[in-house]
């Protein structure tokens, strides 16, 4: 149950954080064209997507336990955006990580993940209300 729900998760989350980017990246409308570079940079995208979703994102999620609202989800699944990206430069990166290049030249980064962040931090709630609910009393 748990990995289908990572799989959807990453898949649409996945695709989201591709269409975002392109939106915010691209001056042409080459990523909506039906090609091999648009399905392998979709494919990319979930990809990392799943990498963040494993390793930053559900352990916060997970550090929250079940007792916490909904809006404080929202909140440290916006900060781990930012904190995967630095994660990224840094493992994935040869460029020096310094503030002037992660703020200036990761902006897009930034609001690509804070936005998958949230999403999966309201999925994840969702996720263990369902849990919580269909068990017997």
């Amino acid at each position: 149950m748990l990995i289908r729900f990572f799989i959807i998760q990453s898949t649409l989350l996945g695709t989201l954080a591709f269409i975002i980017w392109a939106i915010l990246m691209s001056p042409n409308i080459w990523p909506f064209a039906l090609s091999l570079d648009t399905l392998v940079a979709t494919a990319a995208g979930i990809i990392l997507t799943a990498m963040f979703l494993l390793v930053v994102a559900w352990p916060f999620q997970i550090a929250l336990r079940r007792r916490y609202s909904l809006l404080l989800r929202i909140f440290v699944g916006a900060i781990s955006g930012p904190i995967e990206v630095w994660l990224g430069l840094l493992v994935l990166s040869s460029y020096p990580i310094n503030l002037e290049w992660y703020v200036s030249r990761a902006w897009a980064l930034h609001s690509v993940y804070t936005a998958v962040g949230t999403a999966f931090a309201i999925a994840w709630y969702f996720h263990l209300r369902s849990k919580g609910c269909s068990k017997p009393t």
